[in-house]
């Protein structure tokens, strides 16, 4: 009997549509399976929508552009990308896969944590950037797996690829972990170290870093998931300042 696995992920159609597609057919193959996939409201206080119109002054005119592009119909974005987007649609994807879902979901309601809390899933995949209620985690200890794009225990937070670009940094990296008590904390379970192409936008090497998280995931199934050392990630990242868009500038790097 297949052992049942939640997928959580953020409601965009330029990283997730792909993920989710690699990863049903990855489990398609092993002794789990997709049971449901929750996709998180799209717009929260603190989320990069907000951020980015608070700082378009900040931005080029061919990022505002590809931008635009990337929210009314993304594939007219592939024109103006070194590396291109695969697929575009969450919805296709559930649709074609036939994939149980639950759209628009804020996972701090009371009604929805008990309602996980009922159920008795293998294993949770978080890509989404939620952060979990401690009845969560105590019920599904070292069973809540995050994917964090940084070689964590550097580069804890949100926007990382950007602080890391701005930082000259050699290498990103995915890192997959058991969600701890704090943010980007918890177990590791496997880590992958990826060059930074400077000739790419933040946005590009955050797409080169997803397509090769279903690879990875193959690995963790081959270990069950099995959990190392411990991550004490430092204070984590927020939405970059002034000096950060400043250095980002200075390294002649584009968001997208």
């Amino acid at each position: 009997m297949k052992l049942p696995i939640l997928i959580i992920i953020a409601n965009d159609n330029y990283f997730q549509p792909s993920f989710l597609n690699s990863i049903y057919r990855v489990l398609k193959k092993s002794e789990f399976y997709i049971e449901r996939v929750i996709v998180l409201q799209k717009f929260k206080k603190s989320s990069s929508d907000k951020y980015l119109l608070n700082n378009l002054a900040k931005l080029k005119f061919n990022e505002i552009f590809k931008l635009f592009l990337l929210k009314i119909y993304p594939p007219f974005c592939n024109f103006f990308l070194k590396k291109k987007i695969k697929y575009f649609s969450i919805k296709k994807i559930i649709n074609e896969n036939k994939l149980n879902s639950i759209l628009d979901v804020d996972l701090s309601e009371k009604k929805m944590i008990n309602n996980l809390i009922k159920k008795n899933y293998s294993i949770i995949i978080n890509t989404g950037g939620q952060i979990f209620k401690k009845n969560l985690l105590s019920k599904y200890k070292n069973k809540i797996i995050n994917i964090h794009l940084s070689l964590l225990p550097k580069y804890p937070g949100i926007w990382t690829m950007f602080q890391q670009m701005a930082n000259k940094e050699k290498f990103t990296g995915v890192t997959i972990h058991a969600v701890g008590k704090k943010i980007d904390s918890g177990k590791m379970i496997l880590q992958k170290k990826i060059i930074i192409d400077y000739k790419m936008s933040v946005f590009e090497n955050q797409l080169n870093c997803y397509e090769t998280i279903p690879n990875l995931i193959k690995q963790c199934i081959k270990t069950k998931f099995k959990i190392s050392s411990s991550i004490k990630s430092k204070k984590k990242l927020d939405f970059p300042d002034d000096n950060e868009w400043e250095k980002l500038r200075k390294n002649k790097i584009n968001i997208i």
